[in-house]
């Protein structure tokens, strides 16, 4: 998710970001009503795994990998392009120490 902006008050975080509007894997899932194929889980998952290897490169753990944290990137079924998401347990690791 491309974050735009970080903005703070005396109470509150806000993070200014990209809008996302085709909602958890989990939910196409359900939505669809039959399994992706596999060439589609193919897609899916090689996006998955391009995140997660950006991440562990910068030394940073997800530690929150499920599909309700994977979200398409707009409403049209036929747009298989997935985001990664809700980093609250995410942490930095040192590689020689581990987490």
């Amino acid at each position: 998710m491309k974050v735009h902006e970080l903005l703070e008050d005396t109470n509150f975080y806000y993070v200014v970001s990209e809008i996302i509007e085709g909602g958890s894997v989990i939910n196409r899932m359900r939505q669809i009503g039959v399994p992706f194929t596999d060439q589609k889980a193919f897609l899916i998952v090689r996006q998955i795994m391009q995140a997660l290897m950006y991440l562990h490169q910068k030394n940073i753990a997800h530690r929150d990998l499920k599909l309700e944290n994977l979200i398409f990137t707009s409403k049209n079924i036929e747009n298989l392009s997935v985001k990664l998401i809700d980093f609250g347990f995410a942490c930095k690791f040192n590689r020689k120490e581990g987490m």
